[in-house]
């Protein structure tokens, strides 16, 4: 299953990917807000024989990959493969997954940035293989977290959390750096600055470890949110156009992280699009 916003191109070129490796079910979540982008989108899940649902909203990552999943546990699947469609896959993807599949641990490939050819350690929505039996245990992805963290909170924290490890396979996953037409906006600023001092101060809290590892302990976590909101905002001042409001953001996100007010409390603003509609 996997997740879109506005980006036709890039979605049409994943679901190609994902067919003609032998991907026979798929989920795409759409959380576009544009009409031209939902038809696009409509008529390259109706090519690939996809099941499209729109969102007719833009519920951020968390709030859409929790839907995919959901709808994913209705079929008679015994894993699910949680995509961004930004992602390009190496030929021989799906063929190491079905190899690789066990119950009682999360696959996840390494990554790649097409900026600069970093290989990245990174647990997001990137080829993330997950059992069904941990979905039914653990739960679905916080959808009040909207954007930012649901990932981490998900597959690198709760499902191990659960008993279920990750375990790297497979070759490289090359994700697709999208250039935007203007600079972060605003709300991002904000759920930044919320999730991160929620998932230290909150998340990170339910430990059930007698004796907690140094990074678990409490003024290890504070300062940890502490140190990434300060690096936040000073990267807000530093914005351009926009800073002050930015500001703002970041300082009622740390708040309402403090005192774990989660959903949509800040407006997304027409989403973060790229320069080019796809």
């Amino acid at each position: 299953m996997t997740v879109t916003f506005e980006s036709p191109r890039s979605l049409s070129t994943l679901l190609q990917q994902l067919r003609t490796q032998g991907v026979d079910r798929i989920i795409v979540v759409d959380n576009s807000l544009d009409p031209i982008a939902l038809q696009q989108n409509r008529r390259n899940c109706e090519s690939a024989s996809a099941v499209h649902i729109v969102c007719n909203r833009n519920l951020g990552p968390a709030g859409a990959y929790a839907i995919g999943l959901a709808n994913a546990l209705g079929t008679n699947c015994k894993y699910i493969l949680a995509i961004d469609d930004d992602c390009l896959l190496p030929t021989s993807f799906i063929d190491e997954a079905r190899r690789a599949v066990q119950e009682d641990c999360i696959l996840h490939p390494a990554v790649v940035e097409t900026t600069d050819g970093q290989r990245l350690s990174y647990h997001g929505w990137v080829g993330v293989v997950i059992p069904r039996t941990a979905i039914v245990k653990m739960g679905l992805p916080i959808w009040d977290l909207i954007w930012w963290t649901e990932d981490t909170e998900y597959i690198y924290w709760r499902l191990p959390q659960g008993g279920y490890p990750l375990r790297r396979f497979g070759t490289e996953v090359v994700r697709v750096h999208k250039k935007r037409a203007a600079g972060r906006p605003a709300w991002k600023y904000y759920y930044e600055a919320r999730n991160t001092v929620y998932f230290r101060l909150h998340v990170q809290a339910m430990n059930k470890l007698l004796i907690r590892p140094r990074h678990r302990r409490r003024y290890v976590r504070a300062f940890r949110a502490l140190r990434s909101t300060l690096k936040l905002l000073f990267l807000a001042i530093g914005s351009g156009p926009g800073r002050y409001s930015k500001c703002q953001a970041v300082v009622r996100g740390t708040w309402d992280g403090l005192w774990g007010q989660l959903g949509a409390r800040y407006p997304i603003e027409g989403g973060d699009r790229p320069v080019v509609m796809e």
